[in-house]
C-alpha cells in the first residue's frame, strides 16, 4: 500500500513478578506540501534537546523529543520544574521509584527504507560510536496532552540534518543521507491497576521528503543495561529474548509477541546471596500493538 503517514502502536512494559524491535512495512509517498528543508533545518540545528519524566508508583520513565527512550546522554534533572536536585540523573525505566534500579538506558527509534534505489535508515541512537540522527522539531520539551492517558506526553522531532558537526558520518557509508522522515510521539502513562506497569507509545511518521520511501521498516534498538546504577559493571551482564504467547481476551485471541532483557541473575547480595531492595529482579519487555496508514497517498 502507498501511504504518506504510518501511526505505529507499540506498549513499554517493565514486568514486576537487547535487542527490542517492532515492524511494519509500507510504502511512504512524499508530501506534496514538504516545508524547505533548508529552514528546516536551521530550526532543528538551533534547538536542544528536552525530555519530560513519567511516574507513578510502578516506576519512572524519561521520554524525549529526539527519537529516545531513557537517559541516553546522562541527562540532569531539572531542579526548576521538578523541584530535585539537579545533581540527579533523569531515570531511563526505574522501578521502583526513586531506587536507581534501572532497566533502560536508551532506546532509540529507527526507520528505514528504500529512496531512489538506496537504502537509507534514520537512527535515533546508536552506540559505539555514539551517534543520534533525530532532531527536535522545535525548543519545547514534549508537551503535557491530556487526552487519552492519565498522564500523557507529545513530541516531534525529525531526521533532516546532514551537518556533520551535528550529525555524525558512518565509518561505512560516509556523510548521512537523511530520508527524510517526521515523527509525532505520543506517550501515555495509563494509572490504572490492570496497566500502571507499562508505558503505550504512539508514533506517527510522515515521509516529508520529494521521494517516496519504499518498504519502510520502523523499529527500536535498546540498550537496557539492567541494574542499580551504583552497583559497579552493572551493565555488562544483561540477558535478552522473544517471546510470543496467546491472550484470550473477550472471548477473543490474540498473539502476543514480546522482545525481553533482565539481568543475567537479578543482582543478589554479594554476601548473603539473597535478594534485596538492591537487586533487580523484574523484566522489561515491548509488545507492538498495530500499526494502520494513517493518511493515504493523494
Amino acid at each position: 500500500m502507498m501511504v504518506r503517514r504510518l501511526r505505529v502502536l507499540a506498549w513499554l512494559v517493565i514486568c514486576i513478578t537487547g535487542a527490542i524491535g517492532l515492524a511494519s512495512a509500507a510504502h511512504l509517498g512524499p508530501r506534496k506540501d514538504a516545508p524547505d528543508d533548508a529552514m528546516r533545518a536551521a530550526v532543528a540545528a538551533e534547538t536542544l534537546p528536552r525530555y519530560r519524566i513519567h511516574a507513578n508508583q510502578q516506576y519512572r520513565a524519561t521520554v524525549t523529543n529526539w527519537g529516545i527512550f531513557g537517559n541516553y546522554r546522562d541527562l540532569l534533572i531539572d531542579s526548576s520544574t521538578l523541584g530535585t536536585p539537579d545533581t540527579l540523573l533523569a531515570p531511563g525505566f526505574e522501578s521502583p521509584p526513586h531506587s536507581q534500579i534501572g532497566y533502560i538506558y536508551d532506546i532509540g527509534l529507527w526507520v528505514g527504507g528504500i529512496v531512489g534505489g538506496d537504502t537509507l535508515v534514520s537512527t535515533g541512537s546508536k552506540d559505539y560510536p555514539s551517534r543520534y540522527e533525530m532532531h527536535p522539531q522545535d525548543d519545547a520539551p514534549p508537551v503535557f496532552a491530556d487526552s487519552l492517558g492519565d498522564e500523557e506526553y507529545r513530541a516531534q522531532y525529525a531526521d533532516t540534518l546532514t551537518d556533520p558537526t551535528i550529525v555524525l558520518s558512518d565509518e561505512i557509508d560516509g556523510p548521512h543521507r537523511p530520508l527524510p522522515v517526521h515523527v509525532d510521539q505520543v506517550t501515555r502513562l495509563v494509572d490504572d491497576p490492570e496497566f500502571d506497569d507499562g508505558l503505550i507509545v504512539e508514533i506517527t511518521v510522515t515521509n516529508i521528503g520529494v521521494q517516496t520511501i519504499h518498504d519502510m521498516w520502523i523499529g527500536w534498538a535498546a540498550d537496557a543495561d539492567v541494574g542499580k546504577r551504583t552497583r559497579p559493571q552493572y551493565y555488562n551482564d544483561d540477558l535478552s529474548g522473544f517471546r510470543t504467547s496467546n491472550l484470550m481476551l473477550d472471548g477473543q485471541s490474540y498473539d502476543i509477541d514480546a522482545a525481553w532483557s533482565i539481568d543475567n541473575d537479578g543482582d543478589p547480595d554479594t554476601l548473603s546471596a539473597m535478594f534485596d531492595d538492591q537487586s533487580a529482579r523484574a523484566a522489561i519487555a515491548t509488545m507492538y500493538l498495530g500499526g494502520e496508514p494513517a493518511l493515504p497517498l493523494q
